[in-house]
């Protein structure tokens, strides 16, 4: 009798863990690296990016030329995988252009590109060199506006034909919505969000006027950009979009601002000299640097958070400046 009790008890087990796994979240199945693209082989797989679903690996080809595969998996698209189509076009449009090397700024070749119903992928040239945190100071200035002269040179030849525009009229359009998130992640900046907000606000009539749109890079950051020599190449195109010009320097301030050296410097550029000579450029730098700074606010990792937060601080209490 006590083996069939300790029989039934299993049997008991086994059908509780049988309806406790029906609620059980699965992992989707998601599919792996191909073996080859566009006559690359895998050769292995490398960093996953933490704040999106990207996962990378290192292809190589017969004669031992690298290339880095950039795959997003899914069931369903959503903003990572709509960027890195975006990504796609640019480097076509780019490659398309020949404009790949523009005096010492360089773009990564696209070699392949891969779609089905589970998967996105983006194989591009293996990139050499250091980031640009590690080389000096005055060189790094001297790059950033070797690139912002690269992107105007682009904007003028490309083909803007289904690349994403984001006009000043969408920025004030989402502009509060994103003051709401932002509130609600961090209530303690209440006091700034407010004056913020106020000052945004009196930068609209402005910002309609202001209707120039050129290629930004949207990614201006250290990490993405690799010196090698006297040659500085340009990763990660996701965000690059067709938008106001100073929205590549708001978002470069933004991103520097825990650097108070870059930013001293930066301040004395012929670039940042150029705008402050100009009032209604001060305005819309100064508007656009509120709408993505609270973007920052709404969807940055929180270890930028201290860094986001001052930047705002800036702003609001350097207004009159």
């Amino acid at each position: 009798m006590k083996t069939i009790n300790n029989q039934i008890l299993t049997i008991k087990q086994i059908g509780l863990l049988s309806m406790l796994s029906i609620f059980k979240k699965q992992k989707p199945d998601f599919p792996k690296f191909p073996k080859n693209i566009a006559g690359f082989s895998f050769d292995r797989q490398i960093l996953k990016r933490p704040e999106r679903p990207l996962s990378f690996a290192i292809y190589r080809n017969d004669m031992g030329k690298e290339a880095v595969a950039k795959m997003w998996s899914g069931t369903k698209e959503d903003f990572s995988s709509q960027s890195l189509e975006n990504e796609r076009l640019i480097l076509a449009k780019i490659n398309d252009l020949g404009k790949n090397n523009y005096q010492n700024i360089s773009v990564p070749k696209l070699l392949g590109f891969v779609k089905n119903k589970k998967q996105i992928i983006l194989l591009s040239e293996k990139v050499e060199g250091i980031t640009l945190n590690q080389i000096p100071l005055t060189q790094r200035i001297k790059i950033y506006e070797e690139v912002i002269s690269y992107l105007r040179e682009l904007s003028a030849k490309i083909n803007k034909e289904n690349i994403i525009v984001r006009k000043n009229s969408s920025i004030v359009l989402a502009f509060f919505p994103l003051l709401i998130k932002s509130l609600f992640s961090h209530p303690e900046i209440f006091s700034d969000a407010i004056k913020g907000t106020g000052i945004f606000i009196k930068g609209i009539p402005g910002l309609l006027r202001d209707n120039k749109l050129e290629l930004v890079y949207k990614s201006m950051e250290n990490h993405n950009m690799f010196s090698d020599d006297d040659r500085t190449t340009l990763i990660d195109f996701e965000l690059s979009c067709f938008a106001h010009p100073l929205t590549e320097i708001a978002q470069l301030l933004i991103f520097s601002f825990d650097n108070s050296d870059f930013i001293s410097a930066f301040m004395k550029t012929k670039t940042m000299s150029d705008i402050c000579k100009n009032k209604n450029q001060v305005s819309t730098l100064r508007t656009l640097s509120l709408y993505e700074v609270f973007v920052q606010l709404a969807f940055g990792p929180k270890t930028d958070y201290s860094r986001n937060s001052s930047f705002l601080k800036y702003l609001t209490n350097n207004y009159e400046n």
